[in-house]
């Protein structure tokens, strides 16, 4: 697949910004950030005049200017392995690709085949989630990863002792990445669902991991109360620090406890409780 690459100078900060904004138009798939610069990719076939005039009003009302590049397929996967990084979670996990050496100090090991798909452990949304489910109970539990991404968060769950998992997405790269993952983890519990939550809406879950973007978090939050189990625990992620009050709001008026927030770097994680 071919994809356009929007090439976007910002600092750190700004490149939150960036990445939040930019992830409201639904066609972005994936994000790299770096140094100086944050990347955007949406599949050439998703691409339009049109929506290069949205991008570039989201970019304009921030001040900033991008570079437009069509990238091949043969090219921009190497560029996505090059610019990999092992991730750590401190005394508690290691991400790593296949190429990066094992460090043996890490009680937990997660191997990602690096890939443009959402979800390596580099954004703070996915390092919160994942540092807050090192204090949830998952031995025996029944789990959802509500848009998976890469799998990660459906992996983490597995080899912290859930009894089964359904990761879901609607992006076909994504649930490709995740079960490519799954092989690469020897991770058998898991049942990878290309489609929308209405596709597991017979289902219920002791715990449910959501790490999304705000809109898709807001037009969710029936039913995810729906097929949370009496007790259970959410973790809602992929919002900024501004969010926390428009969807805490929403999800008390469903029915949901909030129980605490963690924040990293401008963005939260928020863990509601049913019951």
């Amino acid at each position: 697949m071919d994809y356009y690459k929007y090439a976007v100078i910002a600092d750190a900060y700004t490149q939150e910004i960036v990445l939040a904004l930019l992830g409201e138009l639904t066609a972005f798939d994936s994000f790299v950030e770096s140094t100086n610069e944050i990347s955007a990719f949406v599949p050439k076939e998703e691409w339009s005049k049109e929506f290069d005039q949205k991008a570039a009003e989201i970019l304009s009302g921030l001040g900033l200017k991008y570079e437009l590049e069509l990238i091949p397929h043969q090219n921009w996967n190497a560029k996505w392995e090059k610019s990999f990084t092992p991730i750590s979670i401190p005394n508690k996990c290691l991400v790593r690709a296949l190429f990066h050496p094992t460090q043996p100090e890490f009680p937990y090991e997660i191997l990602i085949q690096p890939q443009m798909a959402f979800g390596t452990g580099h954004h703070a949304t996915t390092y919160l989630v994942m540092d807050r489910m090192f204090s949830i109970t998952f031995e025996g539990k029944n789990v959802l990863d509500y848009g998976c991404g890469t799998g990660i968060l459906a992996i983490l769950a597995s080899k912290l002792g859930a009894k089964t998992i359904d990761a879901i997405d609607n992006d076909p790269f994504s649930t490709e990445n995740t079960a490519d993952n799954l092989i690469t983890n020897e991770i058998a519990n898991v049942n990878c669902h290309l489609g929308t939550i209405e596709k597991l809406k017979d289902k219920n879950y002791d715990v449910i991991l959501a790490n999304i973007n705000r809109n898709v978090l807001l037009n969710s939050s029936a039913p995810l109360f729906q097929q949370l189990s009496t007790n259970g625990i959410l973790l809602v992620s992929g919002l900024l620090e501004r969010d926390e009050e428009i969807i805490t709001a929403a999800y008390e008026k469903e029915g949901f406890s909030k129980i605490q927030v963690q924040s990293k770097n401008g963005w939260i994680c928020i863990e509601f409780k049913k019951g």
